[in-house]
């Protein structure tokens, strides 16, 4: 069942907020694990304290935006209507830390016609926030829907 928008019912600059989530220090244990990234950053709380000015580990940014696209499904925008995910231009602006709570905040800003009949191409930027309202990444996906 599709509960997301369809191409013609984007409406360029309006904005979706979605849930929130807290990062904890098993999500970036077990995406370090899954992924093979042990970069001491995410890993080692010694190196941490001692080499770097974060008081502690921090989330990979891979994490982060594996994340955002969870919160991306779970605000609903484009579920069940997606045909295929095709490309995303990513900025990552602060640190993610175990502890924050990340939020998305979503805005169609163009959208175009394609060849194929029933489908359509729409520019969806994403901004995560943190409790504090900081932005810590920022994206532009680009995304097929249905019509």
């Amino acid at each position: 069942m599709s509960t997301g928008l369809k191409y013609d019912q984007f409406e360029i600059g309006k904005e979706y907020v979605s849930p929130r989530r807290t990062v904890t220090e098993a999500d970036i244990q077990q995406f370090a694990g899954l992924s093979g990234d042990y970069n001491p950053l995410h890993t080692d709380d010694i190196f941490i304290r001692e080499k770097t000015p974060y008081a502690g580990r921090i989330a990979h940014g891979a994490l982060t935006f594996a994340m955002a696209t969870g919160l991306s499904f779970q605000e609903g925008l484009t579920r069940g209507t997606t045909i295929g995910f095709l490309g995303v231009d990513i900025t990552f602006v602060s640190p993610v830390m175990a502890g924050d709570t990340i939020y998305q905040v979503s805005k169609c800003i163009d959208k175009r016609e394609t060849k194929k009949p029933g489908r359509g191409i729409v520019f969806i930027q994403r901004d995560v926030f943190n409790q504090r309202d900081e932005c810590v990444l920022k994206q532009v996906c680009r995304v097929m829907v249905m019509k």
